[in-house]
């Protein structure tokens, strides 16, 4: 059974699911079902916060590293000739270990970051996240977390810190291994920026994607406490984050789960202290992509 030769690495929020799906149209291209198995980390934690996984309600993020190769392989059994196998799980940008557990067992892996304005995805993950009904304690008002500095806000910025991430995965992979790319790119030119994946995967660049697919879509449960439930069930039996997924999502297309919602928009002010917290991160993928990032500065 074949191990995955790319990785999309993150961030959450970013359009990771929207680049997915792109890729999973191409005949030379495998990606694993479901699109986060989280194997390479160890870390265990709740998604945005680090506090204790006991007195949390949140679903957990988890690496399962310690379940095997085993535990693994088998999501890429079925690749048959595809040349470029891959997965993507978006809380490999932040978790510290997971650069060197690729290296580990894939040297020569394809590393792709999908990034976005830092503000616009910390806010973006946090009503994410408010879908799901957690108990006030854990989960305030963006207004209250910004005020108390809430451990969940400390990681929504944790998140966005992209320099000291990719930083980290130059520690261990070549410049040639690494792409970069941003939401505000596949949303504005998806053809274009499927154009440089496919060439950074050595498969045919003139496929044509139907590039129709919402990114980064807002959308609420109808049944939010039924989904934080099987978040959590699905953690503490073997091959439970995997089956969850997969028949969370088989759900998602047969019954209408979720509706179309929108989110009020950050206060200018909140958004002009918080972008002063990133201005080292967006100066710094700025310098990488050679690319003008104003947008992210205003």
């Amino acid at each position: 059974m074949p191990l995955p030769n790319f990785i999309i690495v993150g961030g959450p929020k970013c359009g990771t699911t929207a680049l997915w799906d792109f890729l999973n149209q191409h005949s030379d291209i495998f990606l694993s079902d479901p699109k986060e198995p989280g194997f390479f980390s160890r870390t265990e934690g709740v998604l945005g916060s680090k506090q204790s996984i006991k007195t949390s309600s949140a679903p957990l993020y988890q690496g399962y590293y310690d379940r095997g190769l085993s535990w693994y392989l088998p999501l890429f059994n079925t690749a048959g000739a595809a040349s470029a196998i891959g997965e993507a799980t978006t809380f490999y940008i932040h978790t510290e270990d997971t650069p060197e557990l690729i290296k580990t067992h894939v040297p020569d892996a394809k590393i792709i970051f999908m990034l976005r304005d830092p503000v616009k995805r910390l806010y973006s993950q946090y009503w994410q996240e408010s879908r799901f009904g957690f108990k006030n304690d854990d989960f305030p008002t963006f207004d209250k977390m910004i005020e108390d500095d809430h451990p969940r806000l400390q990681l929504y910025k944790e998140v966005s810190h992209y320099k000291g991430h990719i930083k980290r995965y130059k520690q261990y992979f070549p410049d040639t291994q690494i792409l970069i790319m941003t939401a505000e790119d596949l949303r504005s030119s998806p053809a274009a920026l499927m154009k440089t994946a496919c060439e950074f995967l050595n498969v045919d660049s003139s496929f044509t994607f139907q590039t129709q697919t919402e990114i980064n879509k807002f959308a609420k449960p109808k049944f939010p406490a039924l989904q934080r439930a099987l978040a959590n069930i699905g953690h503490k039996i073997p091959d439970g984050p995997l089956r969850i997924q997969t028949r969370l999502r088989k759900l998602k297309q047969a019954l209408p789960l979720t509706s179309n919602a929108e989110y009020p928009k950050m206060k200018p002010k909140t958004r002009q202290e918080l972008i002063k917290e990133f201005a080292e991160d967006i100066n710094y993928v700025e310098v990488i992509l050679q690319k003008d990032l104003s947008t992210w500065k205003s």
